[in-house]
């Protein structure tokens, strides 16, 4: 992909999606070298094929690696055949596999959350398989719920220092408890980008603190505005795992004060740990592939072993 591709790329997307990518979030996803792709153009030259990914550093196995994230995947309604080994879905998808993917390659694994349908592709021919599953909890308004005395919650200043660190901190801290994990890196520079930096979705950071010692215990990302109704969307969250009740707590407790339910996409590990008696959990039919084309570490080295949210998707 050049840059000169671009504005074709944003046309397939608008012909293929029926919405626009603006020249902003175009710019979000793949400009200085935060993301890269694999196009297809038909023998008179016209572009019918995009697959996008995203570098996203993950820890894994406790030390620091880059991945990819599948995004952007379209081919032109008239070029798909789509169920075939060699249509261009299919073909687009094995080869960026094969050319970013592996351990001789620029990224480990890829990330990402394809539909059961794109995983099915992948897995009949020989592409990619399944290795998690990714849930939507929905939590009620509880009843008369509250914070203790001796908390208090902030939202985060993004040019201030101290909640620059408190969130730095708050990583270190969850990183270091979920180590045995897959675990995408979520540091204050991270959420800058994803949420803060965002070019056209607003998102509300919250830190939860200590009145008493000032230090902070957890912080979370909501998205207010969602296509669910009287819903806002729990996106992220920072904090020792012991505190992972108190953050969805205060989460909660926040979305109540605008008379809203909360919702989150999880994948395993964090279902089981916000998983509340009072929840509903849903399959939304979203899975978490890895690759089989190129040497990698295998499929059963990574099952169930992601830590992944709705803010580790591009488009939530």
């Amino acid at each position: 992909m050049q840059a000169t591709d671009a504005a074709e790329i944003r046309a397939l997307f608008l012909h293929v999606f029926q919405h626009e990518m603006s020249e902003s979030l175009w710019n979000w996803k793949y400009a200085e070298g935060r993301g890269c792709a694999l196009i297809v153009r038909d023998k008179q030259g016209k572009l019918i094929g995009h697959y996008g990914g995203n570098i996203r550093n993950v820890i894994f196995n406790g030390k620091p690696v880059q991945t990819m994230q599948g995004v952007d995947v379209m081919v032109d309604h008239q070029a798909r055949g789509i169920m075939t080994k060699n249509g261009v879905f299919s073909t687009m998808t094995r080869e960026f596999a094969n050319h970013f993917y592996g351990y001789d390659r620029p990224n480990l694994f890829p990330i990402g959350f394809p539909s059961d349908r794109h995983m099915k592709i992948g897995e009949l021919h020989k592409i990619y398989v399944s290795v998690d599953t990714v849930h939507e909890l929905s939590w009620p308004q509880a009843k008369e719920i509250s914070l203790p005395w001796w908390q208090s919650i902030v939202q985060l200043n993004p040019s201030s220092p101290k909640d620059q660190a408190a969130i730095n901190h708050l990583w270190k801290i969850q990183a270091k408890d979920l180590s045995d994990l897959i675990l995408p890196i979520r540091d204050f520079q991270q959420w800058k980008y994803r949420f803060i930096d965002h070019p056209s979705k607003k998102y509300d950071i919250f830190i939860l603190k200590n009145k008493i010692t000032k230090n902070p215990i957890a912080a979370w990302v909501v998205c207010p505005n969602t296509d669910k109704e009287n819903s806002s969307e729990l996106l992220d969250t920072l904090s020792a795992k012991k505190e992972i009740p108190t953050v969805l707590h205060a989460a909660r407790y926040t979305a109540q004060q605008q008379n809203k339910n909360l919702h989150s996409w999880l994948s395993s590990v964090p279902v089981a740990l916000f998983k509340t008696n009072d929840c509903t959990v849903h399959d939304i039919g979203v899975r978490v592939p890895t690759q089989i084309v190129r040497p990698a570490p295998a499929p059963e080295e990574l099952k169930n072993r992601w830590w992944l949210t709705g803010g580790d998707t591009d488009f939530k």
